[in-house]
């Protein structure tokens, strides 16, 4: 897609990944000469699930920190997704890979806040990876929140 161009020179070239990020990064590198930065702008760590699977879309959280930090060592990043969801009532919608793989109603990708907001230990990891390029302050939230079973 690169090669084929962008909508204009002004724009920023940019790639959608979850691993193999020095790979995906060479033909970004090629395409922007050198002289702009380099950006994942839709950096996924899971996959949704759909009905029938075999089991949740998951990557060990060393692994997808490592790639992050792959990542911040030349570029920027947005996390796709950072919050999970909830697909209510039938708005799940489906995929088609030869039958149709309709996805169950957590909308999670792995996020590193699950749907209620729990933080999963790919959290922890991402925020080792970030601390090595940023000072991470310290965030005291005003209001504890309990989880019902």
């Amino acid at each position: 897609m690169l090669e084929n161009g962008t909508i204009s020179e002004r724009a920023l070239p940019t790639i959608n990944c979850g691993s193999k990020i020095k790979e995906d990064f060479a033909p970004l590198k090629k395409n922007n000469g050198q002289k702009r930065p380099l950006m994942v702008m839709e950096f996924w760590i899971g996959w949704f699930d759909a009905w029938g699977d075999e089991g949740h879309h998951i990557v060990d959280e060393q692994v997808t920190a490592n790639e992050l930090a792959v990542i911040l060592a030349e570029g920027s990043v947005n996390i796709y997704m950072f919050h999970g969801s909830t697909n209510f009532g039938f708005m799940n919608g489906s995929n088609y890979y030869g039958k149709l793989t309709p996805d169950v109603t957590s909308y999670d990708y792995e996020a590193l806040l699950t749907e209620w907001g729990g933080k999963i230990p790919n959290y922890h990891a991402f925020q080792k990876a970030i601390a090595q390029y940023t000072k991470i302050p310290e965030v005291k939230l005003s209001t504890t929140i309990k989880k019902m079973d």
